[in-house]
């Protein structure tokens, strides 16, 4: 039993070390880095073991050093081949701080900074956290971060473009880079939003203004003000 173990332990240990050598690297997928760039931020290089290492770990030190990488499929082949096939990252909001503009992918993961603001990207202000390109955002603000998370459910819905979220209790949304909407507190905000959507479609396209939503106790539902270059002073309920 004993011979048996040790000849299974050799064996495992020579699989992991001697045999199986990676003879090639393809790298396909990516329209951001090329395969050249990829290949050499990777741990693992011609030689090594193809069973030894973590697909995983793989794909963080890729992503730290390549942030644009989304993920990394991988593919081993016991004849030496391996195959990495590459998601590309898309810029999804920017977080705006004193040292410029944090760009985020739809994960969390933050892909660059921006000295000026980023265009065709939701803006978010106000937030605390800690920031690095190359790592996830680490939220440091628990309430805001689950204020921020609920806004941004809604967001393509009703086409918000930046969020102000400095203080919770005195949230404010800009739709369509054009009209800026006071929310108030973060209750209700789903019955908020929308009507919200409804006052934007009564609106029309092109113009400009503030929108206020106000939370109003004696009626069954809210009171919305509004005041636009074209609209005077008016209330819906």
């Amino acid at each position: 039993v004993s011979l048996i173990i040790l000849l299974l332990v050799v064996g495992i240990t020579l699989s992991l070390t001697v045999f199986f050598p990676i003879t090639k690297i393809n790298v396909s997928g990516s329209k951001i880095y090329s395969a050249e760039e990829i290949i050499d931020v990777l741990p693992i290089s011609s030689g090594d073991n193809i069973l030894s290492f973590s697909a995983e770990k793989v794909e963080a030190v890729a992503r730290n050093r390549l942030p644009y990488i989304k993920n990394i499929e991988v593919k081993r082949s016991l004849d030496g081949n391996l195959e990495l096939k590459i998601t590309d990252a898309k810029e999804k909001t920017a977080y705006e701080t004193d040292d410029g503009f944090y760009v985020a992918g739809e994960d969390g993961f933050i892909l660059n900074l921006y000295k000026k603001k980023p265009k065709k990207l939701l803006l978010i202000k106000g937030m605390d956290a800690e920031i690095a390109v190359g790592e996830f955002i680490n939220f440091t603000d628990d309430g805001k971060n689950g204020i921020l998370s609920e806004l941004l459910s809604y967001s393509e819905k009703s086409n918000i473009t930046a969020i102000d979220i400095t203080d919770e209790y005195s949230l404010t949304v800009y739709v369509d880079n054009r009209l800026e909407v006071y929310l108030g507190t973060s209750n209700n905000i789903k019955e908020k939003l929308s009507h919200l959507n409804s006052m934007v479609e009564t609106i029309g396209k092109g113009k400009e203004g503030k929108i206020k939503l106000l939370q109003r106790m004696d009626l069954p539902a809210y009171s919305i003000r509004i005041r636009t270059q074209h609209h005077a002073h008016g209330q819906i309920r």
